[in-house]
């Protein structure tokens, strides 16, 4: 049975809910890689729009500034007995991993963009058009 004030743990990770309900200490041990997955988790909810971005790399390092600038507050149970330095050696780790990200989020949209050039042909057969199959 899940409380009420079980909502934002809910919201946050379904899993979490139900350890808690279970009666396991979730928040007992906090290390760097943990923190890590954090911030990568806030990081992928704005690749959305840095996908449709024309300066992903420059975007998603801002978007990291934002998380770091507001990590404390979203995850306020989870980190208060973690430590600044701590914090900070988390987010440092985390930033070689923006241009790997960035050049994945372009290779996504070549893959997007030459998907649409293929099926193309595909989809106008199943609306009912009569089309021959050109280089584009």
């Amino acid at each position: 049975m899940i409380k009420v004030s079980d909502v934002t743990t809910y919201l946050k990770c379904p899993r979490m809910c139900y350890f808690t309900s279970k009666g396991h200490d979730l928040f007992s041990d906090i290390s760097g890689a943990y923190i890590e997955r954090l911030i990568l988790k806030e990081l992928a909810r704005t690749y959305e729009n840095a996908f449709h971005n024309d300066d992903r790399r420059s975007f998603l390092d801002n978007e990291l500034k934002k998380i770091s600038d507001e990590i404390r507050v979203i995850y306020r149970n989870e980190l208060e007995k973690v430590d600044d330095a701590t914090l900070e050696k988390s987010i440092a780790d985390v930033s070689p991993f923006i241009e790997t990200i960035s050049s994945n989020l372009l290779r996504m949209i070549s893959i997007h963009v030459n998907s649409f050039r293929t099926n193309r042909f595909f989809v106008l057969i199943n609306l009912g058009f009569r089309a021959v199959r050109t280089g584009c």
